[in-house]
């Protein structure tokens, strides 16, 4: 397959039971773990980078990050991912959080995947891509979307009980 040019970077992050989010805070600190479990999707790329960084671990390929927080997820120690999508994650489980190890957040690129040797569709999509962040259209959705900034409440729709007669606030 053939991929645009990446729209965000995302982070690089362990998801983990919570009382074991300290166990993880540094790269240091994993690299001492005796031989941690660690989940991870069927990424390649992913495995190989991690590999490398944390020889002593041992990675299990899981089918769905909802395996992690399942029954196959018991024997893991954590589960590598993204810190943007595991937040979300951690809204569903909230015993769990999110873990950036310290000090260099690893960044990853981002990117739309299309067929390969469509040449036209991986320009169309990657000048789209360059128009958005210059307009700071995909820095407005990252902040909106998985930031929470700009999230404003809507106020009710204006009523004559309301408004006018005031029997209600």
């Amino acid at each position: 397959m053939a991929f645009s040019a990446p729209h965000m970077d995302a982070t690089a992050a362990f998801i983990v039971k919570d009382h074991r989010r300290h166990d993880f805070a540094t790269l240091e600190r994993i690299r001492k773990l005796d031989s941690p479990r660690i989940g991870i999707g069927n990424s390649p790329h992913y495995r190989s980078l991690v590999r490398d960084v944390l020889p002593r671990a041992t990675f299990v390929v899981l089918d769905s990050p909802r395996d992690f927080f399942g029954k196959k997820g018991e024997d893991l120690d954590a589960l590598l991912g993204e810190a943007e999508a595991g937040s979300a994650w951690t809204l569903i489980y909230p015993r769990y959080a999110v873990v950036v190890p310290r000090p260099e957040p690893l960044a990853i690129p981002v990117a739309y995947p299309m067929p390969r040797g469509d040449r036209e569709m991986v320009d169309f999509v990657s000048t789209w891509v360059q128009l958005m962040k210059k307009d700071q259209t995909i820095d407005a959705i990252y902040d909106h979307w998985i930031l929470g900034k700009l999230a404003t409440g809507k106020e009710p729709r204006w009523s004559v009980i309301r408004n006018v007669l005031h029997w209600v606030d």
